[in-house]
């Protein structure tokens, strides 16, 4: 019987680990595209100075 609620958890903590995982991974890619549009903010504001 305990055999089950041991492959249980091992199968708990895989999913948790996956679902952790796909999180870290769509916010940093999310972070990425922020910090790029910023960047892109940054360049269009200083052409616009620059004119």
């Amino acid at each position: 019987m305990w055999v089950i609620f041991i492959l249980a958890g091992i199968v708990i903590a895989l999913v948790a680990t996956l679902v952790i995982a796909l999180a870290a991974w769509i916010i940093h890619k999310v972070s990425n595209a922020m910090i790029r549009e910023d960047r892109q903010l940054e360049r269009e504001e200083k052409l616009n100075k620059g004119e």
